[in-house]
């Protein structure tokens, strides 16, 4: 839960900050670059509040200046500047804060080796120590880590002597930084002040939730500890990039209720628990109004129209003519657009009062008796997040290749605070749905093939290995199966531990490999920061080993499949596997 340690890439770049006469006046300035990194296509460049990573999207705001990189890796742009203020440099995954000021001139280089970084012009003093500074407070968040359960198993007053000790360390070094320029911009020196404070007070926030992790344990910590800590917040400072990572850890530990004393990975309803912790925030209206604009981008990413429309209804009945309620209600109705694309969305099932959707997409000019092979799918999201929307551009894909596609709503931890098994049910109950009804939907029940993305891949193989439920009218496992992005181990994490109450053996694809399975179409990529390639092929030799019917693909990308290219690649590959046999017919 602690921040991680962000490694810069190894990347030249030189920045030029300055007054251009001819071309604008004194409150603009032109920023221009060199980047030796291959894969920087494009840098930003912000001077808004940063974004709170979600960590499943890359958020931007709508005023970002975004510049493409030439071919001679040189970028060049017109930035107004109209006062003294901080600005972001985007570069790659990296983030460089900037203090600029109406007709400055600001120069900074790294070399190859990302070791021998220096500012020039104006200002330089003042962007090297945000740098330098920002550079030994990540090294001492790694040595914090690697030292965690030493320092989190401490009792509260050496816990606070400890942390008060580290941080000392960074405020003298901001204080001798002062005393050697005493002529240093006031907003600089507060800034960093703010980020030190926010920095360790996040680690302070997160004392009581791992003490009880690592103890086992209740801490001993006032009743009003988080309040406490919340009433440093200074709303002005909300261009500070730990000031917004304390923020969204307490608003993370307080919509949790009593479970921020214990596992956060327990799953539990995380949409209107959000939405009332902000609310009741004892904060200025621009924290509270950046939180909510913050929490509904999020929503409008990660949930379903439907569901966090709840939440947007709550916010117009308690903040009525708020200035937010324009954007988000544009938001919500875009949304709910999308979900026209569909032809048709049905109840497959209903539980525990919820009504569960099957977004349909036909081939052109389907008839029921045409008897078409018939693509399920099933997002990703960590089965905790996402939206059958979220696999419309295959579903459509399939459809327009002459398959009946369904894309399935399935419950999920952070909307029902239900945990793995539920997932597996409605994913087994959506296959039976679809063999149940196939004479309406005009399908072959004999040409099933399931497809899944990241977590909708797992849920999609599990039905495929484990036997069907028993009480399920018709079987749910498909006749071929497409994997693409998939968790295969479930034992490497404790988050599976609790996602399936102590059982996570019970849903380990690789551990529950038998011969005879359907054929199936294995899709991943090298660099997969969630399910690594050993993870992977550790899966493959079980497949091997029980001499199933499978094919595999490796390509060189991350978990996201984010390269266009090799996204058309895999996806020539499930057309091909598709085709060979004999699910679907070319035209």
């Amino acid at each position: 839960m602690l921040n991680k340690h962000v490694v810069l890439p190894v990347v030249f770049l030189c920045v030029s900050v300055f007054a251009h006469a001819e071309e604008n006046t004194l409150a603009s300035a032109v920023v221009s670059g060199k980047i030796s990194a291959d894969d920087v296509d494009n840098v930003i460049i912000s001077s808004h509040p940063p974004a709170i990573d979600d960590g499943w999207s890359v958020a931007t705001h709508p005023d970002d200046l975004q510049i493409s990189v030439t071919p001679a890796k040189t970028f060049h742009a017109t930035l107004p500047v109209t006062g003294p203020g901080f600005h972001r440099l985007n570069v790659g995954k990296s983030v460089y804060d900037l203090y600029l000021t109406p007709g400055a001139r600001v120069g900074w280089e790294q070399g190859i080796d990302g070791e021998l970084s220096r500012f020039s012009d104006d200002h330089a003093a003042s962007n090297q120590h945000m740098l330098d500074l920002g550079k030994a407070v990540e090294a001492a968040h790694t040595r914090l880590l690697d030292e965690i359960r030493k320092v989190y198993a401490l009792d509260l007053q050496a816990f606070l002597a400890e942390i008060d000790r580290r941080e000392q360390v960074f405020v003298a070094n901001h204080k001798n930084w002062i005393d050697l320029h005493p002529d240093a911009p006031i907003a600089v020196v507060q800034r960093l002040q703010v980020d030190i404070q926010d920095q360790f007070d996040r680690y302070r926030l997160l004392y009581p939730t791992l003490f009880r992790n690592i103890t086992g344990t209740l801490a001993k910590v006032p009743e009003n500890y988080y309040q406490e800590l919340l009433s440093t917040v200074k709303p002005q400072d909300l261009y500070s990039r730990p000031m917004v990572a304390f923020l969204d850890t307490y608003v993370n530990l307080e919509s949790a209720g009593e479970l921020k004393f214990g596992d956060q990975n327990t799953p539990r309803e995380k949409l209107v628990s959000r939405y009332l912790t902000i609310k009741q925030m004892a904060v200025g209206s621009s924290a509270r109004d950046y939180l909510l604009e913050q929490m509904f981008n999020a929503f409008d990413t990660n949930y379903g129209p439907a569901d966090w429309g709840k939440v947007r209804g709550m916010f117009e009945k308690d903040f009525p003519g708020h200035h937010l309620l324009v954007e988000v209600n544009a938001m919500h109705q875009q949304a709910m657009a999308i979900r026209s694309q569909a032809d048709e969305i049905r109840v497959f099932r209903q539980v525990n009062g919820l009504d569960l959707e099957a977004h349909v997409f036909y081939p052109p000019n389907h008839k029921s008796e045409d008897r078409r092979s018939v693509f399920v799918t099933f997002h990703g999201g960590g089965w905790a997040i996402g939206t059958p929307e979220w696999s419309y551009p295959i579903a459509q894909r399939m459809a327009e290749l002459g398959m009946v596609a369904i894309s399935f709503e399935y419950r999920l931890a952070d909307v029902h605070g239900t945990d793995m098994a539920a997932c597996v049910d409605d994913t087994r109950a959506a296959i039976a749905w679809v063999r149940q009804f196939d004479d309406e939907l005009g399908i072959d029940t004999t040409k099933l093939v399931a497809h899944g993305f990241s977590a909708g891949a797992h849920l999609a193989g599990i039905n495929a290995i484990l036997n069907p439920d028993k009480s399920l009218d018709v079987h749910a496992r498909p006749d071929a199966l497409i994997l693409h992005s998939s968790t295969y181990n479930t034992l490497k994490s404790g988050f599976f531990t609790v996602m399936t109450k102590g059982n996570p053996e019970s849903v380990s694809l690789t551990h529950q490999v038998k011969p005879g399975l359907v054929p199936t179409l294995l899709i991943h990529g090298k660099y997969d920061h969630l399910a690594p390639e050993a993870e992977f092929m550790e899966f493959v030799e079980q497949m091997k080993a029980h001499k199933n019917d499978f094919e595999y693909h490796l390509f060189d990308v991350g978990h996201f499949f984010r390269n266009p290219e090799i996204r058309k690649q895999a996806d020539q590959r499930i057309d091909e596997f598709l085709t060979q046999r004999g699910f679907m017919v070319p035209e």
